[in-house]
């Protein structure tokens, strides 16, 4: 009887770990919604509105960051703003650098997100106040996905 007991104690316990470790239960949207948005992406932590993509790569998971209001500033507003914040020195995406840390994408006129680089060919972004998901490339989003192709570099 013990053994029975202990048996459906573990067969119980290691259902509930599989369905609190699924992520995709934590999804606010669909799959397809993610996928249409970057071709790589994995859940890295739950949606929320605290804080945003250029927040959470400059280090912040506690407020909301972005500069220039209602507007999507230029590639040249980020430079500056990069520079005034933490001293981060850009070079156009695609320019072999070591250690990259930050990558803007949009285009030139109009930067429109961030993810932080937190591995050799990995980066982690907050989309909006969606999930942070993680991706296995520095250049993840799909065209027509709403964030467009990596634009700059910092470190």
């Amino acid at each position: 009887m013990n053994v029975k007991k202990n048996l459906a104690i573990v067969i119980l316990s290691l259902m509930t770990v599989a369905t609190v470790a699924t992520p995709a239960s934590a999804l606010v949207k669909p799959n397809s919604f993610y996928d249409a948005v970057a071709w790589t992406w994995e859940y890295n932590a739950p949606a929320t509105s605290t804080y945003n993509c250029l927040a959470y790569a400059l280090g912040y998971t506690d407020r909301w960051m972005w500069a220039w209001g209602a507007s999507n500033p230029t590639s040249s507003q980020v430079n500056y703003y990069m520079d005034l914040v933490g001293g981060y020195r850009n070079v156009g995406y695609g320019t072999p650098i070591n250690n990259p840390l930050i990558i803007s994408y949009g285009s030139s006129s109009a930067v429109v997100h961030f993810s932080k680089v937190t591995g050799s060919g990995i980066t982690t972004a907050k989309w909006g106040e969606l999930e942070r998901m993680k991706s296995y490339s520095l250049n993840p989003y799909n065209p027509g996905g709403g964030y467009g192709p990596a634009v700059t570099t910092y470190y």
